[in-house]
């Protein structure tokens, strides 16, 4: 099996003619485009200036530059911004990784769990040289909330390798609770905005050679 053989090129196709639209001069409708946010991230000197995640079946994309980050889904029409508009909302700070992390795959979630999703179409007219992509979209957005632990495996997934560079004495029970989709580094019980998300300690190697 070749790895061309796992992708499912009719979501690409949708995504590439949205892409070249720049070139070949197409009309986009605006129910097209799909949910984008530009959030702030945490910079320091142990954090790399680059971060990328992506969740190929959700269609959504994290890319970081320095301080400033990009969280996209490509297919939702809008919809996980939709929904996601009061948390977006709600962020007074700039995100550290795992949190940007968290906040894609909430968007990712939303958009696996729509009940009924955006149907995209093209329209021609040869004779005015007229292309436009367009989408069908339901009247009212719903989606299903349930099923934590296919949220905890995609939260996981993409959260892993953070997980693995702090130390803390639970870090196994929050590792788990993350697997089960029961733990959150974006709001406090309350609903509030965390500023000190990462209670885990950063190994330092520095400090390690001076104790």
């Amino acid at each position: 099996m070749r790895i061309a053989d796992l992708y499912a090129w009719e979501e690409l196709h949708h995504i590439h003619c949205v892409a070249r639209s720049f070139y070949t001069g197409c009309e986009i409708d605006s129910r097209v485009l799909g949910s984008f946010f530009v959030l702030p991230a945490e910079t320091d000197k142990y954090i790399e200036n680059f971060d990328y995640g992506d969740q190929y079946a959700a269609q959504s994309i994290l890319l970081r530059l320095g301080d400033i980050a990009f969280i996209s889904v490509l297919n939702d029409s809008c919809a996980a911004f939709n929904i996601l508009r009061d948390d977006f909302e709600k962020i007074s700070a700039p995100l550290s990784r795992i949190q940007l992390r968290e906040f894609m795959i909430r968007c990712a979630f939303i958009n696996l769990n729509l009940k009924e999703r955006p149907r995209f179409y093209s329209e021609f007219d040869p004779g005015r040289a007229y292309h436009r992509i367009a989408a069908n979209v339901p009247n009212e957005l719903d989606w299903n909330e349930g099923d934590l632990s296919q949220y905890g495996a995609m939260l996981y997934s993409a959260c892993e390798d953070l997980l693995s560079i702090y130390q803390n004495d639970n870090i196994e029970e929050v590792k788990e609770l993350v697997k089960q989709g029961r733990i959150t580094f974006l709001f406090d019980e309350n609903g509030n905005f965390k500023t000190d998300s990462l209670v885990f300690k950063k190994k330092n190697l520095a400090d390690e050679r001076e104790t």
